[in-house]
């Protein structure tokens, strides 16, 4: 589907789920953004390895290209917030402030 959009999107929320979801949303969307971008679920499976909740691999690639230096990414401002949960499985969201 090809979208051709006129204004910008001050908020992009990205659901959490399987890598290749999250990075293809960021991929087409991010671009349109021109505020908040936030993905669900950053730490969702982090240690349990499950394919179908994959999002804290892209949160921490992305966060490594900006270590890196990267020069698309060099006006993000990142923030993670999540609660440690004694039981059952951390979820947590990964937000980027365009600056």
């Amino acid at each position: 589907i090809n979208v051709v959009y006129k204004e910008s999107i001050d908020i992009l929320s990205i659901g959490g789920g399987c890598y290749e979801d999250v990075k293809k949303n960021f991929e087409t969307y991010s671009s349109h953004c021109n505020g908040i971008i936030a993905i669900h679920d950053i730490e969702s499976c982090r240690y349990k390895k499950r394919k179908t909740a994959e999002s804290w691999k892209f949160w921490d690639e992305l966060k490594a290209l900006v270590t890196c230096g990267a020069k698309e990414y060099e006006n993000f401002l990142f923030l993670a917030i999540h609660r440690k949960r004694i039981r059952g499985n951390q979820r947590g969201i990964g937000i980027i402030i365009k600056q």
